[in-house]
């Protein structure tokens, strides 16, 4: 009875693993490491990242993280969603979950809304403001890594945020999937400033983790049940 008790354990344990495998697993991924305009922040690409999960239909957790050092930080970070979202999402949809929280949420009503444009090229469906008036407080090496928020609107995907900049005038930079504006970039004579974007949308492919998982589930049946016969 000890012995089959062990092998349901183990294999329940596996299945838990494999689960949390998948369950923490990014399903969209947006590399900010092209400089567009301003001054390139300093240290190596990418300069910001961000992940979307989907925890459930309806659900979406948004982790940005910040890789920039020497006291540069974030002003500004933009999105874009399915239009399908754009006439319902609002700003109350939107939860602080952990790490740097932004001083104000901008969710556009419509695309190509004014006020939404990162430097003037290409509109945004979606703005975090974060702080700027104290060191503590800033989006980056002195005042925190990472911000995390929750999404929740009925029927809503990590895939939804998978959109591009919207171009109202020709000879704008972009489309991008995501741009932000970094502050006190160092220069020879003081410090400047920024806009940096992501060009591509990365979908990560479960399949190794998930082969991994099937992997170490497998064999920890298998060893159960050779336990377990003896």
């Amino acid at each position: 009875m000890k012995k089959l008790k062990s092998a349901v354990i183990i294999t329940f344990s596996l299945m838990v693993f494999l689960f949390s495998l998948r369950a923490a697993q990014a399903d969209l991924i947006f590399h900010l490491d092209d400089a567009f305009s301003g001054t390139a922040p300093t240290g190596s690409q990418p300069w910001l990242s961000a992940d979307f999960h989907t925890v459930a239909p309806g659900d979406v957790l948004l982790t940005m993280t910040n890789y920039l050092q020497n006291g540069q930080y974030v002003s500004g970070w933009y999105f874009n969603v399915n239009q399908n979202d754009l006439n319902v999402l609002t700003a109350g949809d939107f939860s602080w979950n952990s790490g740097n929280k932004a001083n104000s949420i901008d969710v556009a009503t419509s695309e190509g809304q004014s006020g939404y444009n990162a430097d003037g090229d290409g509109y945004y469906d979606i703005v975090f403001n974060f702080p700027t008036s104290s060191p503590n407080q800033y989006f980056g090496s002195s005042g925190g890594t990472t911000s995390v928020y929750e999404i929740k609107l009925p029927g809503l995907t990590a895939n939804d945020f998978a959109y591009m900049s919207y171009e109202k005038n020709q000879g704008e930079s972009g489309p991008f999937y995501s741009a932000a504006h970094v502050q006190n970039i160092p220069i020879p004579c003081g410090t400047s400033s920024g806009w940096v974007s992501a060009t591509e949308a990365q979908v990560p492919e479960p399949g190794s983790l998930l082969l991994l998982g099937s992997g170490l589930l497998g064999l920890g049946v298998f060893y159960s049940r050779r336990k377990f016969k003896k």
